[in-house]
């Protein structure tokens, strides 16, 4: 095969006006479209300057980005077994049953006062005055309780209310019904998962009773009663199946059980019974008389060793 002849200077001109009136045409063509669709034209400087108004008016419309503030939880791991519930729209009367009347007309707990119920539902409520949706202990706190403080006598703070619950059994018989007053004025399709929830929680606060002290587990009880308020006043009630290991640490690890304790408490119980016992001298002497020694000691005979009489007129043998 023969190589190509050399092109000369006046094809090479000819070949380049040929070029550009094609350019030339093409882009007359182009802009005429563009005119067209009213859409902006003009030089390539113009063009430049104009395409941050065309790219925002042409660009696609995306979804926007998931919200970066929903609710963390970090204070510890989801108890095994727990459901998440997520986000709870907030608690009103009518949620249950259609009527805004509902909570001052009908509810199903009686002999707890309306305002409280409010209270509940608008997450308000404050933990130390779980007494308050007790039947028995609401009776019992209706009176303003006085108390002794340094020289003088003050009205007792709401924290006292705490002492009428003695162990889990009475406190739960209250919190109970806190959490049936949630459920029954959440909205139906949230009310079976909250139920677990609530049922989670209090299986862990009877394990922690079972370890540690009831004094400090009644202290983090509160504590974490108001991190779930919180927590349930943005619509998330997950914090109740979760273990608050922040809270575990400052009041409870310091005050765990030991396994003698309950060994201890029975001793203590069971002494008077199978220990030694000091007979009373002046109750055998008869200058003794009162009922109950004030000296703590046996009113026996010390001949005998029974009660109902004493040395002096223990029947001499005939």
């Amino acid at each position: 095969m023969s190589d190509p002849a050399p092109v000369d200077e006046s094809t090479c001109a000819l070949i380049e006006s040929i070029t550009a009136g094609i350019q030339k045409t093409m882009m007359d063509q182009l802009e005429a479209k563009l005119a067209s669709l009213s859409l902006p034209t003009g030089n390539p400087s113009s063009s430049s300057q104009q395409q941050p108004l065309a790219a925002l008016e042409t660009a696609p419309l995306v979804p926007p980005a998931l919200s970066t503030t929903t609710t963390q939880l970090p204070h510890g791991p989801f108890v095994y077994g727990a459901p998440q519930v997520g986000f709870v729209p907030p608690l009103t009367a009518n949620s249950a049953s259609g009527t805004s009347d509902t909570l001052y007309l009908d509810h199903p707990f009686p002999h707890v006062k309306e305002a409280v119920i409010n209270t509940i539902i608008t997450h308000a409520f404050n933990p130390h005055h779980l007494w308050k949706l007790n039947l028995r202990h609401q009776e019992k706190n209706q009176k303003k309780t006085i108390q002794l403080i340094g020289t003088s006598l003050e009205i007792a703070s709401d924290k006292t209310a705490l002492k009428d619950f003695k162990d889990i059994t009475s406190l739960m018989v209250s919190l109970q019904v806190y959490f049936e007053i949630i459920v029954h004025y959440a909205p139906p399709s949230s009310a079976s998962a909250l139920l677990k929830l609530f049922f989670c929680y209090t299986a862990n606060l009877h394990r922690i009773a079972s370890k540690y002290a009831w004094s400090v587990v009644v202290n983090y009880h509160i504590n974490f009663f108001f991190r779930c308020r919180q927590e349930m006043h943005k619509g998330y009630y997950d914090l109740w199946a979760r273990q608050d290991s922040e809270l575990t640490s400052k009041f409870l690890h310091a005050h765990q059980k030991t396994s003698g304790s309950f060994a201890t408490n029975s001793k203590k119980t069971t002494l008077p019974a199978s220990g030694p016992v000091t007979i009373c001298c002046n109750f055998n002497a008869g200058k003794c008389t009162a009922a109950v020694c004030p000296w703590n000691h046996s009113h026996a005979c010390s001949i005998c060793g029974k009660s109902d009489h004493h040395a002096q007129t223990h029947p001499k043998a005939t």
